[in-house]
Formats: C-alpha cells, structure tokens, sequence
C-alpha cells in the first residue's frame, strides 16, 4: 500500500476518475462515486459503490485496457536486468518499464496509476 495508504485498487478507481474514495462498511470495504458520462457524479455526491477489485478482476479492468491500448509482455523490460520473469505493461504514449510486476494484471494497474500524475508512483 502508498499514496496514504490506499490499496492499488483505489489508487487505479482515482485514476480512471472515481471521488470521495474512502473506506468504510463492517469489514472495511473501499467506497467511492464513479465517474458517469457528462462528467455527473452519482446520487450524493459521496461514496456509494464499492470500488472494483482491479488489481485482481480481470474483467474490471479490461476495459481500461482497451481503451488506454495497453500492451503487455513478458521478459521484454530494458530497465531491469532480470527481467525473464516479470510482466511490462505499457501504452503508445508511456514508455517506461517502471510498470512491471511478477503479475501481470499488477503490471497492467501500475501502468493506469502512472498515466495519471499525481496519484502515486507504482508500486513494487
């Protein structure tokens, strides 16, 4: 955990644009408001979706993938030497291999955060 101890998942919801992200409910889930077309807020103003488990669900985040055309490769980062084993995710317009992880949607994630300044560097 970083960016004042959001886990990845919220750290990649304020990327993509979610607000008033913050935890709460009995087994401490992370709530926010998702963005809406027209750029609206949902009923509130405040925190009343669960955040998706992007660093995990595959279909969560597919369509940031697609949209942000994020590619993905194995072995193939130039920044670290032993890199046979790690993912590098990157788009047209990010080329840095500091989005790598041993897993690979991890990788995918640390690429969205990075894409957005000011929300955090990657993490491990």
């Amino acid at each position: 955990m970083s960016d004042h101890g959001q886990p990845l998942h919220v750290r990649v919801a304020r990327a993509l644009g979610w607000i008033y992200c913050q935890r709460r409910g009995f087994h401490g889930e992370w709530l926010g408001c998702p963005p809406t077309p027209g750029g609206r807020w949902g009923p509130g103003w405040g925190p009343d979706r669960e955040i998706p488990a992007y660093d995990t669900d595959w279909a969560a985040t597919g369509p940031s993938i697609k949209e942000h055309r994020i590619s993905l490769t194995l072995g193939e980062c130039t920044r670290h030497q032993e890199c046979s084993d790690l993912y590098c995710a990157t788009n047209p317009d990010h080329r840095k291999d500091d989005c790598v992880d041993h897993e690979p949607l991890v990788a995918v994630c640390n690429l969205l955060v990075a894409l957005r300044p000011g929300l955090g560097a990657p993490g491990p």
